[in-house]
């Protein structure tokens, strides 16, 4: 899921599914917070570059249908 996808803190808020409260607060936060907010954007932003690069991807399936198929 999104854990996976991004640091909690570092890249943005993670909040629990079915957690409003906690959904309002990291609202709040980045409303309050807004140069940590950005350079959390920014890190997110980087890091999606790097993790969903359409190349890098292609090489990763690519390796994993050859090695499935014995190639």
């Amino acid at each position: 899921g999104v854990k996976d996808m991004m640091a909690d803190g570092t890249q943005g808020w993670i909040c629990p599914p079915g957690d409003p409260k906690r959904l309002a607060q990291a609202i709040d936060a980045a409303f309050r917070m807004e140069e940590q907010a950005e350079v959390m954007g920014k890190n997110a932003g980087i890091h999606a570059a790097v993790t969903h690069d359409p190349q890098v991807n292609l090489q990763t399936l690519m390796n994993i249908y050859r090695e499935v198929a014995g190639l």
